[in-house]
């Protein structure tokens, strides 16, 4: 999100029941890294009793942080 007219637009939109995903997060976030996907999406569920609790999304993203090393995440390294 560039300005802040598009961050305003994407969070009104979270507010209601059928958001919409930018398209460009399908085309990179949700392509590229499902599980963090899924997880995020989980997390905005408009039913309190779907989303998962704090301590669920702590353990959830310490086991994907897990799978990775300090080079793995570094984007320049991997362009190498």
């Amino acid at each position: 999100m560039h300005t802040g007219m598009e961050r305003m637009r994407v969070f009104d939109s979270i507010r209601r029941k059928n958001f919409v995903i930018p398209e460009n997060w399908h085309l990179t976030v949700a392509k590229h890294f499902p599980y963090v996907h899924r997880l995020l999406l989980s997390m905005l569920s408009h039913d309190p009793k779907e989303r998962p609790t704090a301590s669920e999304v702590a353990a959830d993203i310490e086991s994907l942080l897990s799978e990775y090393t300090v080079l793995s995440l570094d984007q320049s390294e991997v362009a190498k």
